[in-house]
C-alpha cells in the first residue's frame, strides 16, 4: 500500500457535502456544517469557466470537463445553498446545471464529455446527473433544468430491456455492469420516476430491483457484476454498489409499503 492519501476528488467531495450537512443537522455538531461549506467553497474555486467540473482526481493526467462529475457536485452546491444562502453556491450551481443542459443532445442523452478514465462515452448511469439537475431545478426554481432531467430519464428508458436491465451502464464492461453503476442508475430512476409520476420508469425500476433482490445472498451481499439476464457475473462484492442498491430498495420499499423489500435492504 502507498500509505498516503490520494489526491483531492471533486466528484466524491461534491456528493459528500449533503451527507455532512445532514449529519450536522441531526447531531448538532456544527463542525460538520463548517467542513461541508468549506468543501463547497473549494468546489467553486476549481470549477471551470464553462461551469463544468473536471474528470478524475486533481492529479489526473488530463484536465477535461465531464458530465458525471458535474452532476455529482450539483448535489453539494444545492445543499450548501439551501443551508447557507451564500450567493456563490447558487451561482456555481446554476452555471454547472446550465452547462449540462447546453451539452445535452436533443433526445435527452449526453454523448459528449464522457470521462476519459472510462471505456465508454455514453453512460446510462448519467441518470444520477439528471437527478442532480432535478435538485438544482428544485432549489433554484428553474424549469429548463427540470425539463432536461426528465428528458434524460425518458432517453434512459429506451436503453432498458424488458427485464429492467440497462444498456451502456458500466465504466469498462457494458455486458456486465457493476452494482456501483447499477446503484447510481436505479436509485436515480426511482427518485426521478416518483417526482415525474412516470409509471413506466417506476415499473422498470421495480423489475430491476426485484431481480437484484432475488439475487441477494443469505449473508446480505451481492455479486459485484450482473449480466443482461441478471445472473451474477463476478466472484467478489462491490461494497459501494451494495449500499447504493440498499438505498434504492429502501426508497422503493417506502413508496410501495413493501416490508419484504425493506428487509432485503
Amino acid at each position: 500500500p502507498r500509505k498516503r492519501w490520494a489526491a483531492d476528488y471533486p466528484e466524491t467531495t461534491g456528493y459528500l457535502i449533503p451527507t455532512c450537512l445532514s449529519y450536522a443537522q441531526r447531531t448538532g455538531r456544527d463542525e460538520f456544517r463548517r467542513r461541508a461549506l468549506a468543501m463547497a467553497q473549494w468546489e467553486c474555486d476549481i470549477q471551470f469557466a464553462s461551469g463544468a467540473v473536471r474528470a478524475g482526481h486533481m492529479d489526473a493526467r488530463v484536465t477535461v470537463p465531464t458530465i458525471f462529475n458535474t452532476g455529482q457536485v450539483l448535489f453539494g452546491w444545492a445543499a450548501a445553498w439551501q443551508t447557507s444562502h451564500e450567493p456563490r453556491f447558487a451561482e456555481s450551481l446554476s452555471r454547472a446545471a446550465a452547462w449540462l443542459v447546453a451539452v445535452q443532445d436533443s433526445d435527452g442523452a449526453w454523448r459528449r464529455h464522457g470521462s476519459p478514465f472510462a471505456t465508454y462515452s455514453i453512460n446510462t448511469y448519467n441518470l444520477r446527473s439528471a437527478l442532480g439537475l432535478l435538485r438544482a431545478a428544485e432549489v433554484l426554481d428553474e424549469p429548463r433544468f427540470r425539463a432536461a432531467a426528465r428528458a434524460n430519464m425518458q432517453w434512459a428508458l429506451t436503453r432498458m430491456h424488458a427485464n429492467g436491465w440497462f444498456e451502456d451502464n458500466d465504466l469498462e464492461d457494458n455486458r456486465r455492469p457493476l452494482t456501483h453503476t447499477l446503484g447510481y442508475s436505479l436509485h436515480a430512476l426511482v427518485e426521478l420516476a416518483l417526482y415525474f409520476e412516470n409509471d413506466a420508469a417506476l415499473a422498470g425500476a421495480r423489475r430491476a430491483l426485484g431481480h437484484l433482490a432475488r439475487a441477494q445472498r443469505l449473508d446480505g451481499g451481492l455479486a459485484g457484476r450482473f449480466d443482461a439476464d441478471w445472473r451474477p457475473a463476478a466472484r467478489w462484492d462491490c461494497l459501494t454498489g451494495t449500499v447504493q442498491l440498499a438505498h434504492a430498495w429502501l426508497l422503493l420499499a417506502d413508496h410501495d409499503k413493501n416490508m419484504e423489500l425493506f428487509e432485503t435492504a
